[in-house]
């Protein structure tokens, strides 16, 4: 939490590069876990680097999910995004309209 910006920005990305979903349905951004606590420490980073999110739960298999709304894509994309090649690509046609 005391990292600098571009510190906490890099941990993001990995995070939801190896966790993430983009979900073409619902047009969010989301990762799903058991651990609730570890999601509310990555939405409390998000939220110092402007990047608004929610944490809903829990679901019917106690799992809870870190959801970043369609409105706020453009600024997951611009400050966290993925280098996740397939994850980048499925964001990018939401963004478009392409999907």
């Amino acid at each position: 939490m005391k990292s600098k910006k571009t510190v906490k920005i890099f941990w993001l990305r990995a995070f939801f590069d190896d966790e993430g979903t983009v979900d073409k349905t619902n047009f969010v951004v989301r990762v799903k876990s058991m651990n609730v606590a570890g999601l509310n420490q990555a939405r409390c980073l998000m939220t110092t680097i402007g990047v608004p999110s929610r944490i809903t739960g829990p679901n019917c298999d106690d799992s809870w999910y870190l959801t970043v709304s369609r409105r706020d894509l453009i600024k997951f994309q611009k400050m966290i995004g993925f280098n996740h090649s397939e994850k980048k690509l499925l964001l990018e046609k939401i963004l478009n309209g392409s999907e």
